[in-house]
């Protein structure tokens, strides 16, 4: 009989440090980070599986991205850190699309606000359009696609007028397309010269953006001059 008491007295120690150890874990953090999470979910997908869990109080969700790919986490925001501890116990053995879900307290990074598009702009100009961390680091509303795989010393305005041609964008009064095109920084491949292969492009409507990704994405590039060489991957950056 002692030695039974002595056991859960054992487990209710251990119980306790562990709930204390998750406990400092958190301190003040308000996201959770979620691994395991499929590429082609949504932040919508997310939010989706939290409200079906019961978690309460959550406040939003954004997908995490290194150069503009997802990295198959997600980011769950809490309105108050005294959430995420709830948060964390409720979603120990949740799966979304068959992939069983890892929940960590996590500091996230700010989403860096792009003064519109000027900001934005000077943002490309300076290198600092990367595409990395929560929401790719930019303000996103689902009208924005990211398009791999161009030519490397393709300009944004050859881009846009690419588009135009092929009827993939709207053309403005003024013979360019009614889009925003925004060279970014390419991952370093150890070249001594970065290919800006990845190009950001902001349409007018979430559905121009999902129409744009959707012709475009599987397709070449100029096929009359490069032939099958230039493979297109386009996207919606959420």
């Amino acid at each position: 009989m002692t030695s039974t008491f002595a056991s859960v007295a054992e487990l209710t120690r251990r119980q306790a440090s562990r709930s204390a150890a998750v406990v400092a874990r958190v301190g003040t953090k308000r996201h959770v980070l979620l691994n395991n999470v499929p590429k082609t979910a949504t932040p919508a997908d997310v939010l989706r599986m939290a409200r079906q869990c019961r978690v309460e109080n959550c406040i939003g969700a954004s997908l995490d991205y290194h150069y503009f790919e997802p990295r198959g986490q997600a980011f769950l925001e809490f309105s108050k850190p005294d959430f995420v501890l709830d948060a964390l116990k409720t979603l120990e053995k949740t799966s979304i699309s068959g992939s069983s879900l890892k929940p960590y307290p996590y500091d996230a990074r700010p989403i860096q606000r792009s003064r519109g598009k000027d900001g934005r702009e000077e943002a490309s100009d300076r290198g600092l359009l990367k595409g990395d961390g929560p929401a790719a680091g930019i303000p996103t509303s689902g009208r924005e696609v990211i398009i791999i795989g161009i030519p490397s010393r393709t300009s944004p305005e050859e881009l846009k007028a690419y588009l135009v041609e092929n009827k993939l964008v709207e053309e403005g009064l003024d013979g360019k397309g009614m889009c925003e095109v925004l060279s970014t920084e390419a991952p370093n491949n150890g070249s001594s010269q970065k290919a800006r292969t990845r190009m950001y492009v902001r349409m007018k409507s979430v559905t121009a953006a999902h129409e744009l990704a959707k012709r475009l994405n599987m397709t070449y590039y100029q096929p009359f001059v490069f032939r099958s060489r230039m493979l297109i991957k386009a996207r919606v950056l959420y």
